[in-house]
């Protein structure tokens, strides 16, 4: 099967809502302004018409743990033969969801679980960070495979390396991204790019030895070349469409989160994944519209 018929990441997004509010939530700065028919298990089982294309099914939302209907997408992606991730900001994780999850295959499990600061007073994610902190020992404790996700602003990039050793002590994967927060004003102070040039070359120039190849030091060089300096190959394939693929929570799927021009087609319209591969061939853009809210960053 070509390589570009199959899927490293499809993310599958199961509701909007939410049991936080975080300023900088993708469904409030982008609100969905027309009514639309959610996806339901049922629906994705017909769309999943081949077997062992997707590598991974990165289960999101909102927060899906409120969906009542998970363990339905979980056991539909795992017998189309795809690891399973869920995404969650855990605040919801207690031993009989454990159990629960566990039913489906603990070593199959990968939890992606968000965590922007490590002090409890922290307020963007709803000053939670205790409680996550509890859940994530929890899942560690439970055999479960831990990620950790956290939106770095100008709030907390002083934490980007403290999160790292976190990640370091419990060995867990770290996965930085910017925050992005293109049409709120009174959130623009959020935002990296405030950062002055000279004081990103100073972060740059104290990295600490120990962590020169992290994903939060290359995080810092990566967002400096390719935001502020402005330094990439736009001649380049995009690394997230060229491996990954969503499918929304109004059943359209696409190549990118944020491109307008990136739907090919809606799984609600009795369209087939074998169709959708080959149609995605063609969608597939170099990096010319990277920006702060670009998956390149952290691919």
């Amino acid at each position: 099967m070509s390589r570009l018929l199959k899927l490293k990441t499809l993310f599958l997004v199961i509701n909007t809502q939410c049991n936080l509010s975080c300023a900088y939530c993708y469904y409030k700065l982008f609100p969905r302004k027309k009514s639309f028919i959610q996806i339901t298990p049922e629906v994705i089982k017909k769309f999943f018409d081949l077997k062992g294309c997707i590598k991974n099914v990165s289960i999101t939302g909102g927060e899906p743990l409120l969906n009542e209907d998970l363990l339905s997408y979980m056991e539909i992606a795992r017998n189309i033969g795809a690891e399973v991730t869920i995404s969650t900001n855990a605040i919801l994780i207690n031993q009989n969801l454990i159990d629960q999850l566990k039913q489906q295959g603990v070593n199959k499990i990968k939890m992606f679980i968000s965590l922007d600061s490590l002090n409890p007073s922290y307020t963007l994610r709803g000053g939670k960070s205790k409680k996550i902190i509890q859940a994530i020992k929890m899942c560690i404790k439970n055999g479960f495979k831990v990620n950790i996700c956290s939106v770095i602003s100008t709030e907390n990039i002083d934490e980007i390396f403290s999160l790292q050793s976190f990640c370091d002590r419990y060995n867990l994967k770290f996965w930085p991204q910017p925050v992005y927060i293109p049409n709120n004003k009174d959130l623009q102070y959020l935002s990296l790019k405030n950062i002055k040039d000279a004081d990103w070359r100073k972060m740059i120039d104290c990295i600490p030895k120990k962590m020169e190849r992290s994903p939060a030091a290359n995080f810092i060089k990566k967002y400096y070349k390719m935001i502020i300096k402005n330094d990439f190959a736009r001649d380049k394939a995009c690394p997230f469409e060229r491996e990954s693929m969503i499918i929304n929570i109004d059943g359209n799927i696409l190549t990118c989160f944020y491109r307008k021009d990136s739907v090919i087609g809606n799984i609600n319209n009795d369209v087939v994944l074998s169709e959708v591969l080959r149609r995605r061939r063609h969608k597939i853009r170099s990096l010319n519209c990277s920006g702060e809210q670009c998956f390149s960053l952290i691919a």
